[in-house]
């Protein structure tokens, strides 16, 4: 099953079979198909073809390296995590008291402008 994350760039990812891919391009007849190459710089060969989320074809073969399933799942962890927080910092709770300072939880301090307390806005 391909799952689909986002490295450090916000640029979108798959990791199938232990591989990961770099979105390529989409079909110019079919708006719906993408395809995606190897991300290991020399791999030219190694393809997928994905529609509505799912994997329709295998194209050439990784040659020049095996799987690296450690590394994968290590990208797709950090995108987690970066998810995670956006949603933390989201919805961080705070305490105002009577002056208007701003306490965090995990007790940093400071006025509700530097913590945008309970705002929706994000900046990470």
């Amino acid at each position: 099953m391909a799952e689909i994350y986002q490295n450090i760039r916000k640029k979108d990812k798959i990791s199938f079979g232990g591989y990961s891919y770099r979105f390529d391009k989409l079909s110019g007849k079919d708006p719906a198909l993408s395809f995606w190459r190897c991300d290991v710089d020399g791999c030219k060969a190694a393809r997928i073809h994905m529609k509505a989320g799912d994997v329709v074809q295998e194209r050439g073969e990784h040659l020049s390296h095996a799987p690296n399933l450690p590394k994968v799942e290590a990208a797709k962890a950090v995108h987690r995590m970066k998810v995670q927080a956006k949603i933390y910092f989201r919805f961080r709770p705070c305490v105002t008291d009577k002056s208007g300072t701003c306490t965090l939880i995990f007790g940093l301090a400071g006025s509700p402008a530097d913590f945008l307390c309970h705002s929706q806005d994000v900046f990470l």
